[in-house]
């Protein structure tokens, strides 16, 4: 009988799913994204480009990789000007590669498709990876920085090189989609 009680947990056991993903609206509602597992939310004050902006944070672990979405509502003066609102999203970017002590690699344009009907504007994508951090393990991360509408968005899966696949951080970040 406790063979068979033994036999009943292992099975249970293996079938739990390491990622159990789930989408969810994020970015106040502006995008929606898979998600690896509950995400907890989290809000700092954050400085970019001497812009002071609150960041709304949902953040899912897994392991020790972190599945992340951060947006900001551009101070209005901003939200109205289409090159300093990149120039805002760019200073995050470079922030993330200071922070991890890398330059940004694979950069790209990045597009997130609308319906017709949306009337918020996508002024500015990028898709980058990272590859940094101290030994013994290094860490890497992949993104996506947008600006839709007077939203500010970063989208990040950041992990140790050893633990996070590319393959479970491109299902995290490709899996954005307009709200």
């Amino acid at each position: 009988m406790r063979f068979i009680g033994l036999c009943f947990v292992l099975l249970l056991a293996a079938c739990s799913p390491k990622y159990d993903w789930r989408e969810m609206p994020a970015a106040n509602g502006a995008i929606r994204v898979q998600f690896p597992a509950r995400p907890l939310v989290e809000q700092r004050e954050v400085q970019i480009n001497g812009v002071d902006l609150t960041l709304q944070f949902q953040i899912a672990t897994v392991d020790a990789s972190v599945f992340a979405v951060g947006t900001a509502t551009l101070p209005p003066e901003i939200a109205a000007d289409s090159s300093a609102a990149r120039a805002l999203a760019e200073g995050v970017e470079a922030s993330l590669s200071q922070n991890l002590n890398s330059p940004l690699l694979n950069k790209a344009g990045f597009a997130l498709p609308l319906a017709p009907n949306d009337q918020r504007a996508f002024r500015y994508g990028s898709a980058f990876e990272l590859h940094g951090g101290a030994s013994p393990a290094p860490a890497w991360l992949l993104a996506r920085v947008f600006i839709m509408g007077d939203q500010l968005v970063q989208v990040i899966a950041l992990g140790s090189e050893g633990v996070l696949t590319r393959e479970v951080a491109e299902t995290f970040v490709q899996s954005i989609r307009a709200g």
